[in-house]
């Protein structure tokens, strides 16, 4: 031992020759153990990727120590331009490092609908550097969205094509004051209630066979009304119910098409007043029955014969 520490610079060579034949021979032991377990077929393909990703890690950091002194001439310049790299290319390297992490994670898969963040879609592309997703609702039906594989590693990514067939969904509505509250919230209870009942037994049946198989819980999946919102125009009511994934517009268009159904016709604005009945027929006016006396004419003046 003390020999090789006086000529550790000669034995470098060896060193690094036995750390390589070390490591190469225990990972393929690992290797061996691991395909002897009682693991799936898809966890032993994980483990046998974690295994190589020590192994490699491990190989680097021997060689880093044993060659440590020869490297110290170029460490500080390989430093900064590591430096240099790592801010000038920051974002490309977390994209390659978001489609690494999609290749190891097994995340979503080309075809399959995902939503990352406030993007949506069935994945269309997925490359080195972006991923493509075609959007199957709303304003961005029809439309490709192209996301930075950076997004992948800071914002949650939820596969909606693996397990149910079902995702939660809300359809909301806003009820003016001068409408019934009670009423409108019934109208729409009814319509989700209705909508809801024309799919519930494929869904429950659907729900029962994906807790037994992951044995877990989903809770109600049932339709259900909230208060979203109170403002000057009126009430917001929002009805959230799991829906079928291939008809979710059209469910949609159902509930608000079965409340407006529901909802009473609006009354008639009120007729202006009638105009004040006319003034009852005066009697017609009483025969004066003053009679006028009639004078005669006075006689005609006579001329006196004188």
């Amino acid at each position: 031992m003390q020999w090789l520490v006086d000529n550790f610079a000669q034995t470098r060579p060896i060193l690094t020759v036995l750390a390589v034949a070390v490591l190469l021979a225990s990972g393929a032991l690992l290797s061996r153990a691991i395909k002897r377990s009682q693991l799936t077929a898809e966890q032993r393909r994980r483990a046998n990727r974690v295994a190589r990703a020590v192994i490699f890690i491990a190989l680097v950091s021997i060689i880093i120590i044993i060659w440590a002194q020869k490297l110290k001439s170029v460490a500080l310049l390989l430093g900064a331009f590591a430096v240099a790299i790592v801010i000038g290319l920051r974002e490309i390297l977390q994209c390659i490092l978001g489609w690494w992490m999609r290749i190891a994670s097994r995340s979503f898969r080309i075809g399959e609908r995902v939503i990352v963040g406030d993007a949506s879609g069935e994945v269309i592309d997925h490359g080195l550097l972006s991923t493509s997703l075609l959007g199957r609702e709303g304003v961005a039906m029809g439309t490709v969205q192209t996301l930075p594989n950076s997004q992948l590693l800071s914002k949650v990514v939820r596969n909606e094509s693996r397990g149910l067939p079902y995702a939660f969904r809300t359809v909301t509505l806003l009820v003016p004051k001068d409408r019934d509250f009670d009423q409108a919230r019934e109208a729409l209870t009814a319509a989700a209630a209705e909508v809801f009942g024309r799919y519930e037994g494929d869904l429950r049946a659907a729900v029962e066979q994906f807790e037994e198989a992951h044995d877990c819980t989903l809770g109600p999946v049932g339709p259900r009304v909230f208060i979203k919102g109170i403002d000057d125009k009126g009430v917001q009511l929002e009805a959230m119910m799991m829906m079928p994934f291939d008809v979710l517009p059209e469910t949609c268009d159902a509930v608000l098409a079965g409340y407006l159904a529901r909802l009473p016709a609006p009354a008639a604005p009120a007729a202006p007043a009638a105009a004040a009945a006319p003034a009852a027929a005066t009697t017609p006016a009483a025969a004066d029955t003053t009679v006028v006396a009639e004078t005669a004419p006075p006689p005609p003046a006579t001329e006196s014969s004188t």
